[in-house]
C-alpha cells in the first residue's frame, strides 16, 4: 500500500468543497485531518492494526483554527491515557501487604 499524501489532501479537498467540517467556513490552507486520530494506532502490530484509519472516510477537511482546537483535545486524550496507564502500571507494582 502506498500513501501518497498530496493526491490524498487533492482527493479530499475536491470532495469537501475545502469546507471545515466543523465550522463550514471556506479554508484555502485547510488542513486534512483523521477524524479517528491516529496515535490509537500507535505500537499496534501489523495484525492488531486497524486500517480504517488511513481510510478517506476517516479524513476531513478543517480549517486551520478548527484543526489546531481538535488537535488540543486530541493531545489532551492522549495525556489522559497515558496517565491512567502510569497509574495502572503503579497500582500492579505495589506489593501487597498482609496483616
Amino acid at each position: 500500500m502506498i500513501y501518497d499524501g498530496k493526491t490524498i489532501r487533492d482527493y479530499i479537498r475536491k470532495r469537501d468543497y475545502g469546507e471545515c467540517a466543523y465550522c463550514g467556513d471556506y479554508d484555502a490552507r485547510f488542513q486534512v485531518d483523521h477524524i479517528k486520530p491516529l496515535y490509537e494506532q500507535k505500537y499496534k502490530t501489523t495484525k492488531k492494526v486497524d486500517w480504517s484509519y488511513w481510510d478517506e472516510r476517516n479524513l476531513q477537511t478543517l480549517c486551520r483554527k478548527c484543526h489546531k482546537e481538535k488537535t488540543k483535545e486530541d493531545v489532551g486524550r492522549l495525556a489522559e491515557l497515558k496517565r491512567n496507564k502510569k497509574k495502572v502500571k503503579i497500582i500492579e507494582k505495589k506489593p501487597l501487604l498482609c496483616h
